[in-house]
């Protein structure tokens, strides 16, 4: 059965047309992010996004029903028809209206859109242009999807127009990518760019996610970090010079620094303990937190991360030899340009990472077996690190565990769409017991 999420994406359209060429990706699409369901519990749109999130068997998000009440003298009695076979949790009201009287005192579309988080709008009559129009008024992030922005000429103009899944995703992703606080911290003489997410739980310390090289925030985590942030606080942070974060002239990158960096970070955010999750050069930070300050680790998740030279394939240092700017991909200067507060040093960020990478050195065994914390080690099979290595670093690790995503390669371990995120949750859940 699946859990509740503390997420929930309202979904408003026809009562009677099904709409299912728009309804059934939606409903797929909103099953493998992670979040709850809502909708009037009826039939048309109703029906068929909820059958379609349903039929996908997600692990978390349950379909939720406001349920109007078949007139003024029955509260509580569902309106014949209502709910729907695929609501899981009907919510059962004393509000009879709808269409013309939508935006009334007796409708429960009110509820509808208080209770979500956006909303995504199908083409529908004119219970449905209630909802949008209560929507905007109660400042909920809302769009509608269509096939042709002719069907939904009654919605308010202000309402983007989507007409296509994508540009769906693209909005959701935003609005769930959204973090509670944003800050800098003044550590270790950088104003350190941070983002927390979701809402602290008892028994369950903050996961801190530190990126890849040449990454951001969101291009290392943008597709898992509202996953993981579902079932807990996250933190997410940029490192010296990258994102957001402003380098400092003359002190080169190291992952010892970064660690410490890291370490500062903690303190300055009052937090005692954390779960790490580091993706490749952010990996291999995590391990040199747990080595330079085990007190602050309570266990490791360490995706495609290197703690030797011969860890990685021969051809990855032929290339760092010679990096150039040129050759980093588009996406990452794209999100270092749009984000950093002097686009104009990319060329040296590039070059400090690169030089990192150039200057790498092994740690030492006796360091790695000295970690006592938890840990996950994860890579893909077509990943930059070798199996060999992935082996051999869960051997010399006294409490490790080991996984090998299938057809993965290094920019995919933490794509999403590769079981990491039920993965992750799970061990850390079993610390926590």
């Amino acid at each position: 059965m699946s859990r509740l999420s503390r997420v929930t994406i309202g979904v408003m359209g026809s009562g009677t047309d099904a709409h299912e060429e728009l309804a059934v990706p939606l409903g797929q699409l909103l099953a493998r992010l992670g979040v709850n369901l809502l909708t009037g519990g009826g039939a048309g749109t109703m029906t068929a996004v909820g059958r379609a999130f349903r039929e996908a068997r997600p692990e978390i998000g349950i379909t939720l029903g406001v349920i109007p009440s078949a007139d003024e003298e029955s509260p509580g009695t569902p309106r014949p028809g209502y709910p729907n076979p695929f609501v899981e949790l009907p919510i059962l009201t004393h509000l009879p209206h709808s269409a013309a009287y939508g935006k009334g005192d007796l409708s429960r579309n009110h509820i509808n859109v208080l209770s979500s988080t956006a909303i995504v709008a199908l083409p529908g009559a004119e219970g449905t242009t209630s909802e949008v129009e209560l929507a905007c008024e109660y400042g909920k992030a809302v769009v509608a999807f269509c096939a042709d922005p002719s069907q939904v000429t009654r919605f308010p103009k202000e309402v983007r127009r989507l007409t296509t899944l994508d540009e769906v995703e693209e909005f959701l992703r935003q609005v769930l990518s959204r973090p509670v606080r944003t800050g800098y911290a003044p550590v270790n003489d950088l104003e350190l760019y941070f983002e927390i997410h979701g809402t602290q739980r008892e028994g369950r310390p903050p996961l801190v996610l530190l990126h890849g090289g040449g990454d951001t925030i969101g291009t290392s985590f943008g597709q898992i970090l509202h996953l993981l942030a579902l079932e807990r606080q996250v933190i997410a942070f940029e490192q010296q010079g990258y994102g957001h974060t402003a380098d400092v002239l003359g002190r080169p990158f190291t992952f010892e620094q970064s660690a410490d960096d890291t370490a500062a970070l903690l303190s300055h955010l009052g937090i005692e303990q954390a779960d790490l999750l580091g993706f490749s050069n952010g990996g291999t930070i995590a391990l040199q937190i747990a080595i330079r300050h085990p007190e602050r680790v309570r266990s490791l998740v360490l995706a495609s991360a290197l703690a030797k030279r011969d860890g990685a394939h021969s051809w990855l240092w032929e290339f760092m030899a010679n990096a150039t700017l040129e050759q980093m991909p588009q996406e990452l200067q794209d999100a270092y340009r749009e984000v950093a507060p002097r686009p104009e040093d990319l060329r040296g960020m590039h070059d400090k990472a690169a030089e990192r990478m150039r200057n790498f050195t092994d740690i030492a065994d006796d360091e790695i077996r000295g970690v006592n914390a938890r840990t996950l080690i994860v890579i893909g099979d077509s990943d930059v690190v070798v199996p060999e290595h992935a082996v051999d670093l869960s051997r010399l690790l006294p409490n490790a565990q080991l996984a090998v995503l299938p057809d993965t390669n290094h920019m995919q371990v933490t794509s999403g769409a590769n079981g990491l995120v039920p993965m992750v949750n799970r061990f850390l859940e079993a610390q926590a017991k």
